[in-house]
């Protein structure tokens, strides 16, 4: 198997552990599940619109939409997916339009419409709540050997709100 391949799935799974301890075993997280009377406002009130007013645009790639949602600078690990060569806070918002299809492509789009806004995850921190959409794949592919093979990918959606309206303010992507 080829080095590089080798490096990028330790890459991808590092990342996918990482995160999945930062979501599911975080403190802040474990104490946002016993925090019932805001977890149950956001359930039963804003999920619902949140999903149809942030992440159905993201879906339809609303373009219009996703201008006034996307908080720039955007943070997270996205740029390379989008072959950017700088940091994701150096990208402008007109670079990342133009390049959007490049990180919300067909199959990520297709991963993300089979989610519903009860996947929505809530993150209360200090001071703010943060929802997060997120999901998961695997990529078949053929190597030079004629090996049969696959890449694991992913995309996280950082939501908080900025000057009281739901943004999109990080996204961290394994594509």
């Amino acid at each position: 198997m080829n080095i590089k391949i080798i490096i990028s799935l330790i890459a991808i799974l590092s990342f996918l552990a990482i995160n999945q301890n930062l979501y599911s075993r975080s403190p802040m997280f474990n104490k946002a599940e016993k925090n019932t009377e805001k977890t149950e406002k956001i359930d039963k009130i804003d999920k619902k619109k949140f999903w149809n007013e942030i992440v159905v645009p993201i879906l339809k790639k609303d373009k219009k939409t996703l201008k006034k949602i996307i908080h720039f600078p955007l943070k997270g690990s996205w740029a390379q997916n989008m072959g950017f060569k700088k940091v994701e806070t150096k990208v402008k918002a007109s670079e990342f339009f133009a390049n959007y299809e490049k990180l919300f492509d067909k199959n990520c789009i297709k991963k993300l419409s089979e989610l519903k806004y009860k996947d929505v995850q809530i993150y209360i921190g200090d001071g703010y709540t943060q929802l997060i959409v997120s999901n998961g794949w695997e990529i078949p592919y053929i190597t030079k050997t004629g090996r049969k093979s696959h890449v694991e990918g992913g995309i996280i959606l950082n939501f908080k709100k900025i000057k009281n309206k739901w943004k999109l303010f990080s996204i961290k992507s394994m594509n």
